[in-house]
């Protein structure tokens, strides 16, 4: 592995570590809204 894949292999491993959490957050929250609402309807 050179130089650069490396630098590009942490680059990457950082970016994935900061959305992944984001998205599973988001999922659970349109998960929550979606139960939410099919308790408000009649």
């Amino acid at each position: 592995m050179t130089n650069e894949d490396k630098k590009r292999k942490e680059f990457f491993e950082k970016e994935l570590l900061w959305k992944y959490p984001i998205m599973f957050l988001a999922l659970i929250v349109c998960v929550k809204i979606l139960q939410y609402l099919d308790n408000i309807r009649p």
